[in-house]
């Protein structure tokens, strides 16, 4: 626990604050094994079959931006650690020398197993699933079966152990032991201490670099760091680094560790490759163990007096930004899912989560937080509350900042538009307290989902801001309305794109015209007229179409519309209708205006025809006559 101690029987811890790493997620095992040849292993025997898990899912997993529980636990319970196989998460009780281990199936407690006095931040191997509990006032190392939950056996080491690492290069356990100043390495096949390399003053803090196979401890009194090699486990270089030296961070980046220097106000960058200072980065005061974001390759770093975050990037080591967060904060625990840092603020009994360079938001939480962590199995931050004896779960992959999207149906179209908007607001604390709609100038509405009707032409951008009940306030981006002018536009002439006058080429005829405009409003009025002129104003169309009767004409005519809408008017594309005249019927042709004329040619003409065939009729019954009489004769 990252906090001041009181009444231990550590006479050098005195009036320093003591980080450690809690399960060498960020300090140590990052990235795979060194090379290094395995050391022989024995698996140990089981005593006991391994323990029921529970199959039922947690309720309440929906949360978001929340505390999804709060799981009792012990005294003054330290950083919890993850066994990697089951996702079981073991809390060291620091004040009631226990063990809690907390299934993440359902947030239930499994076991409370004894352990020795003050245990602190268990370590895990994940390969035989042995977790390894330092117990500071007992200078002991308690082994617990990560599959059975049963304690294995209790390990002598130094004097107050700390903290401690595995090292997947060569499968031993690495605990410093803080007052008798060296590190005791565990050979976890069998187990047992096998060496004991003297380190600085005050060791606090280790890292693994799984490139060179080396530990990184740091001595908080010495001001150095120790650099122990994993195939030997001894020290084979002591680097100088600022006053009182954290836990450091191993960047995998570029093979450099991070080394908070917590007096000097200082980082001083280790290469892995030389073991060298190569750069020093003033920070705030009182620095802590950063933690680091494989997606950016950026470090974030906590200053426990000021309550500041600074990132730092980890390809050039120069500074991006500070965040202000809470006050008292610890080392952050980064989640993969989504990228966010979640940091506890001890001094202000929350959580703080931030994404990127931005402080989203923050998260109440127990009382005296410790360092959270990340459990990839069942996806959510867990923190351990020193005052309050319990565990707060936040769900995991679940912090999203608070945004909200507007929609807008339909996003453009005629005058006396009606849009329906939606809004639809996502992360925060998924509890949303208050919608603003900025519609138009002027014109804000206060609810989820609205609708308004454009009953003037123009261009308007809308949008929403939603707020959280963690008063976290965010805007949508802008939706575009088009209102354009009301559309009119003839599109046809009923029946059969012609007018066929009733009577001739001069009688009245009827025309039905339709427009595109949709059951124009009452605020819509219309105007229809007829060409050539003689026709003036033919009235109002009801809904598409109109019915007109006009004059008399002959050959074509062309017919429009205007349209008025608070004062904006608009005409329509002029049809041509073409006025088809259709002769009258051969007998109305005859008996027309030069029937009788035409009757007496005829009459006259049959009468002449008469009077030619009656006249050589009686010729040819003269040459009868006078042939008989010639043949009379002759005889």
């Amino acid at each position: 626990m990252t906090v001041l101690r009181t009444g231990l029987s550590v006479t050098a811890l005195g009036l320093v604050l003591i980080l450690v790493s809690p399960t060498g997620s960020w300090h140590s095992i990052l990235g795979g094994p060194s090379g290094a040849a395995d050391a022989p292993r024995m698996e140990y025997p089981r005593a006991v079959p391994p323990i029921p898990r529970p199959s039922s899912a947690h309720s309440g997993s929906g949360c978001t931006n929340c505390v999804r529980t709060s799981i009792a636990v012990g005294g003054l319970p330290e950083t919890p650690v993850i066994d990697p196989t089951s996702g079981d998460l073991f809390v060291s009780n620091s004040g009631e020398d226990t063990v809690t281990v907390i299934s993440p199936v359902n947030d239930s407690v499994l076991a409370t197993l004894p352990v020795g006095k003050f245990p602190e931040t268990p370590i895990v191997d994940p390969t035989l699933r042995s977790i390894y509990v330092p117990n500071l006032n007992s200078s002991t190392v308690t082994v617990v079966d990560g599959a059975t939950l049963s304690e294995k056996g209790t390990i002598s080491v130094g004097l107050h152990p700390y903290t401690g690492i595995y090292d997947p290069g060569n499968g031993d356990v690495y605990v410093p032991n803080f007052d008798s100043s060296n590190v005791s390495v565990i050979y976890s096949a069998s187990p047992a201490v096998i060496a004991d390399p003297a380190v600085g003053s005050g060791p606090n803090g280790i890292a693994y670099d799984p490139k060179n196979g080396e530990l990184y401890v740091t001595n908080i009194f010495s001001g150095t760091v120790s650099v122990i090699n994993g195939l030997t486990n001894q020290v084979i270089d002591t680097i100088d680094v600022g006053s009182r030296p954290y836990a450091p961070l191993y960047d995998p980046l570029d093979d450099d560790l991070y080394v908070p220097c917590y007096n000097a106000s200082v980082v001083d960058v280790i290469s892995g490759v030389s073991n060298q200072v190569v750069r020093t980065i003033t920070v705030p005061p009182e620095p802590l163990t950063p933690a680091f974001d494989p997606q950016d390759s950026d470090i974030y770093l906590p200053s426990n007096l000021d309550g500041v975050l600074t990132v730092i990037s980890g390809v050039n080591s120069t500074v991006l930004g500070r965040i202000s967060i809470g006050s008292y904060s610890y080392t952050p625990a980064y989640d993969p899912a989504n990228g966010d840092m979640y940091i506890s603020n001890y001094g202000a009994d929350n959580e703080s989560v931030v994404l990127g360079m931005t402080h989203f938001a923050t998260i109440a939480v127990g009382n005296t937080p410790d360092i959270p962590v990340y459990d990839p199995v069942d996806q959510s931050i867990y923190v351990s509350n020193w005052k309050s004896r319990n565990v707060s779960v936040i769900p995991g992959g679940g912090f999203l900042p608070l945004s909200v999207t507007a929609s807008a149906t339909p996003s453009s179209g005629p005058a006396w538009l009606q849009v329906y908007f939606q809004s639809f607001p996502v992360g925060g604390t998924g509890f949303y307290t208050n919608w603003s709609w900025h519609l138009a100038p002027g014109v804000e509405r206060y609810q989820a989902d609205v609708n308004y009707t454009y009953s003037t032409p123009g261009t308007y951008f809308a949008w929403v801001n939603v707020t959280d009940n963690n008063s976290a306030t965010n805007y949508s981006a802008p939706v575009k309305i088009t209102v354009t002018n009301i559309t009119v536009k003839l599109v046809s002439i009923l029946p059969g794109g012609a007018v066929v006058p009733s009577g001739g080429s001069t009688g009245p005829f009827f025309a039905q015209v339709t427009c595109t405009y949709l059951c124009p409003p009452s605020g819509i009025h219309y105007s229809w007229t007829l060409y050539p002129s003689g026709a003036g104003r033919l009235g109002t169309p009801t809904q598409n179409s109109t019915v007109f009767q006009a004059g008399s004409y002959s050959g074509l005519a062309t017919l429009s519309v205007n349209a008025t809408l608070d004062n904006h008017s608009v005409s329509s594309q002029a049809i041509v209708i073409k006025i088809t005249p259709v002769p009258p019927p051969w007998w109305e042709q005859l008996f027309g205006a030069h029937g009788i004329p035409f009757l007496l040619a005829i009459a006259s003409a049959i009468v002449g025809v008469l009077l030619v065939w009656r006249f050589q009729r009686r010729r040819i019954e003269r040459r009868k006559k006078t042939r008989e009489s010639l043949q009379e004769v002759a005889s």
